[in-house]
């Protein structure tokens, strides 16, 4: 019991100086806790792996982009369709439905939303509201 033994315990960087051994035997010690489960190790734990945070908007900006992903899709097939149902060749017909991508999902979308995430914990940090 670590309460009841506490007179008796030595906390983690302590040196022994001197021991009296009890009847003539040498001293002995018994190891407690190690590993993580101590305080310093659990402060440990927790810079080398914190828990992981999300944020609301992180999620909702993903949602969009599968929205928009979804939208391309659909447009993309519609596309082809409609221009092999006319005549056009494979090759025009391929770039309309890639360009039609490329217009619904911009690829300039992921480093937007990046830069409004880092500017808006940038921000929140200067009033001092952490978000952790």
């Amino acid at each position: 019991d670590p309460e009841r033994d506490k007179k008796y315990s030595l906390l983690s960087g302590t040196n022994v100086l001197q021991s009296k051994p009890s009847s003539g035997t040498n001293a002995v010690a018994i190891v407690m806790r190690t590993g993580f489960s101590t305080f310093k190790g659990s402060l440990i734990r927790s810079i080398l792996c914190p828990k992981p945070t999300k944020f609301e908007f992180q999620a909702d900006a993903q949602r969009f982009i599968t929205m928009l992903a979804c939208f391309a899709a659909l447009g993309f097939t519609y596309t082809i369709y409609i221009s092999l149902k006319l005549g056009g060749s494979i090759g025009k017909t391929l770039r309309l439905g890639l360009d039609l991508i490329t217009v619904v999902v911009p690829p300039a979308l992921p480093a937007a939303l990046t830069i409004g995430v880092v500017y808006a914990v940038q921000k929140a940090q200067k009033v001092e509201n952490f978000l952790y």
